[in-house]
C-alpha cells in the first residue's frame, strides 16, 4: 500500500475539534473616568466564554496602558472560570490591557499533532519543513500574549492604541478598537520584538460562530478583517519555530486580541427637497374680477317667465345636453315658477326622453 504524505495525514487527523485560545476581554467596553476596569483572563475552547481562569503566578507582565503610561493591576482575584484583574483609570482615553504569560512546556502525543498545526493554520508549512517525515514526539515551550481595550470617559483625542505596548508577539489596530461596528473591516499590523511579521496566520472569530477565518499578514505584517456581525471577537494566531533549547523540539508565541463590535449604524435617509416658498412663485398677471358664475337652471327659469311652453325648454337641453345637478332647493324654485316635472326630469338626465306623465 502506497503511503501517504505528511500533509495528507494532517489533512485526514485534524478534527473539527474547537480551538483552545487564551485571552483578555474587558468586563465593560466603556467606563466613566476613575471607574476600575475590568479585565477576565482565562483559556477556553468557545469564545467568549471563559472556561480556565488563568493561575496569578503563571503572569510575567500585566498592566493597563492609558494614554502611553503603563499602569499595573492592582487587583488580580481568582475566579472559578478566569482570573479577574482591574485597576481604575484616571485619565479619558483609549486604555489597552496586556498580559504577557511565563513559558511552559507541553509534549504532544503524535495523534494530536495534526490538529494542533490544523488549528493554528501551520499545517501546510510544517509538512514542508519535516521534509513529509511524521514528527516521533513532539515537545514544545510556548509563551502566551493577550490584548483588549477600553474606552475610558470621553477623550477629545487619544490614538495611544496605534503604538505597540511592547510585547514579544502583538496584534496592533490601525483604527480605533473602541469605535468598530458591524459590517466594518479592520486593519492590523502583527509586530514580532517590535518588527513587522510577514506571512504570520491570523485568524478571526465571532461570538457564536464556530468556523474562524484564517489570512496571513503581507510583507508589512498587515491583514484586514472583515467584522460582520456586532458582539465580541477574538483575532488570534501563532509563531511557531524550531528550538535550540534542551529538552525542547520547538518552540511558539500565542497572540490575541478581543474587540467589542457596535451594531451596524441605520441606514441614511435622503431628505426630500422641501417644497417651493411661495415667495418664490412669479406674479401673475391681473386679469380682473371674475363674474359670479351663472347657474344653468336660470337660463330655464328665464325662458318659462318669457312664455316658453315646455317644446322649446325640451329642445334646448336636448341641445346642449348638460346635466343640471339641481339642489333640493332650485327644483322647488322651478315647481314654483311652473315649470313642468317632464321639464325638470329631463334636465336631471340630458339626453334620455322624457318618462310620459
Amino acid at each position: 500500500m502506497r503511503p501517504i504524505s505528511l500533509a495528507a495525514a494532517l489533512a485526514l487527523l485534524a478534527a473539527p475539534l474547537a480551538a483552545h485560545d487564551t485571552w483578555i476581554a474587558a468586563r465593560k467596553a466603556d467606563l466613566a473616568a476613575g471607574e476600575p476596569a475590568r479585565f477576565e483572563l482565562t483559556s477556553g475552547e468557545r469564545f467568549p466564554t471563559p472556561q480556565t481562569a488563568i493561575a496569578p503566578d503563571r503572569i510575567a507582565r500585566a498592566n493597563l496602558r492609558v494614554r502611553g503610561k503603563d499602569l499595573r493591576f492592582g487587583g488580580r482575584a481568582k475566579e472559578s472560570h478566569a482570573l479577574l484583574l482591574s485597576r481604575a483609570a484616571d485619565s479619558p482615553g483609549v486604555a489597552a490591557a496586556w498580559v504577557e504569560l511565563k513559558p511552559a512546556r507541553i509534549e504532544l502525543e503524535p495523534s494530536e499533532v495534526a490538529h494542533y498545526l490544523a488549528e493554528i493554520g501551520e499545517s501546510e508549512r510544517i509538512a514542508k519543513e519535516l521534509a513529509g517525515q511524521p514528527p516521533a514526539r513532539w515537545r514544545e515551550i510556548y509563551r502566551k500574549h493577550a490584548k483588549a481595550f477600553v474606552r475610558v470617559g470621553a477623550p477629545a483625542s487619544d490614538d495611544s492604541w496605534r503604538e505597540p505596548v511592547g510585547m514579544a508577539l502583538e496584534i496592533v489596530p490601525e483604527s480605533d478598537p473602541t469605535r468598530l461596528s458591524a459590517g466594518e473591516s479592520l486593519s492590523v499590523r502583527v509586530l514580532e520584538a517590535g518588527k513587522p511579521l510577514a506571512g504570520f496566520p491570523l485568524a478571526s472569530v465571532a461570538a457564536g460562530r464556530p468556523d474562524r477565518a484564517l489570512v496571513r499578514t503581507d510583507g508589512a505584517g498587515r491583514a484586514k478583517v472583515l467584522l460582520d456581525r456586532s458582539g465580541p471577537w477574538l483575532l488570534a494566531g501563532t509563531k511557531l519555530s524550531r528550538s535550540t533549547r534542551p529538552g525542547a523540539d520547538w518552540e511558539s508565541d500565542f497572540t490575541t486580541m478581543t474587540l467589542s463590535v457596535a451594531p451596524a449604524p441605520p441606514a441614511a435617509v435622503t431628505p426630500r427637497a422641501a417644497p417651493r416658498p411661495a415667495e418664490l412663485i412669479p406674479d401673475q398677471p391681473f386679469v380682473g374680477t371674475p363674474r359670479p358664475s351663472e347657474k344653468r337652471y336660470e337660463e330655464i327659469l328665464r325662458l318659462k317667465e318669457s312664455g316658453s311652453d315646455d317644446a322649446a325648454m325640451l329642445e334646448k337641453i336636448r341641445k346642449e345636453n348638460v346635466r343640471y345637478s339641481l339642489t333640493t332647493p332650485e327644483i322647488q324654485k322651478l315647481r314654483a315658477a311652473g315649470v313642468s316635472a317632464a321639464v325638470i326630469e329631463a334636465m336631471l338626465s340630458p339626453g334620455r326622453t322624457p318618462t310620459p306623465r
